[in-house]
């Protein structure tokens, strides 16, 4: 089992690549470096969850709603249910 990816771990990465496959992602240097981190935490087995709150939060840090193409908006809104927030804040 070890090194094997779970279920939420693969929908993820499938949901992420299509995303990054997207031409006007593509264009975007600074959005690529972002969900190419993300892609590379998930390829080292890194939680879902965790990612999902980095990568959700990074892009709230470095982008407006209407700076991001519709696919990241969209592919934010899914990431989202994968975020915890606990009693000190967001949980890295």
């Amino acid at each position: 089992m070890f090194g094997k990816k779970n279920e939420k771990q693969i929908k993820f990465e499938i949901e992420l690549k299509e995303v990054m496959a997207n031409y006007e992602v593509k264009a975007n240097p600074v959005l690529m470096h972002l969900l190419s981190e993300a892609k590379s935490k998930i390829d080292k087995n890194n939680s879902v969850q965790s990612v999902a709150s980095n990568l959700a939060y990074k892009l709230k840090e470095n982008f407006s709603e209407a700076e991001l193409p519709k696919i990241v908006v969209e592919f934010q809104l899914k990431i989202e249910k994968y975020t915890a927030f606990g009693a000190n804040g967001i949980v890295w």
